[in-house]
């Protein structure tokens, strides 16, 4: 799930994964305007989504490493929840 978030949204520690490099900012830009241009009649496959996702990005398991790298480096200080009320 954190792989996700980061992928996307990270408060606080913007840019994310995917707009942080010019180049991979660039590829998203690319693949949502692929995929806002199907037709949303047409059911959307898996098979589909992958092969639109590699066309753009490349290997699947290179953007992972890359991802997990730049989770690696990401460094949380301190994280506190704080429970206010009865419980």
């Amino acid at each position: 799930m954190a792989r996700l978030w980061m992928l996307t949204d990270l408060p606080g520690a913007s840019p994310n994964f995917l707009t942080e490099n010019p180049a991979r900012a660039g590829k998203l830009a690319k693949h949502l305007k692929k995929i806002s241009d199907r037709n949303s009649l047409h059911v959307y496959s898996a098979k589909e989504r992958l092969a639109d996702f590699q066309e753009i990005f490349g290997d699947v398991a290179r953007v992972e490493v890359d991802l997990v790298r730049s989770l690696e480096r990401l460094q949380v200080n301190e994280f506190r929840i704080i429970v206010t009320g009865d419980p």
